[in-house]
């Protein structure tokens, strides 16, 4: 499980604060942070990753809080060239 990328976030957010129970619940890491946005613009914004992907095929990605889906299609763009599975989930 990986939530959306902070942007306006210093410390963790809901979404990550919500990836992480859930996580533990279902018994299956929690990555966060794995991408960056560079850009203060939702739409259009380009991810890239900060840190490793994760290993794992099948991923879910949390966004707590969706407005256009931009962040939704920007993580999909970076994570389907790798072959994962992607579930999205929101608040």
């Amino acid at each position: 499980m990986d939530s959306t990328p902070k942007r306006r976030h210093k410390e963790r957010n809901f979404a990550s604060l919500i990836s992480a129970r859930l996580s533990s619940l279902l018994g299956i890491p929690f990555y966060e942070d794995i991408a960056e946005c560079h850009s203060k613009h939702r739409v259009g914004a380009v991810f890239t990753f900060g840190k490793e992907p994760p290993t794992e095929r099948n991923i879910i990605v949390f966004d707590g809080f969706v407005t256009t889906g931009a962040t939704m299609c920007s993580m999909r763009e970076l994570l389907m060239p790798l072959g994962k599975n992607l579930v999205f989930s929101r608040e």
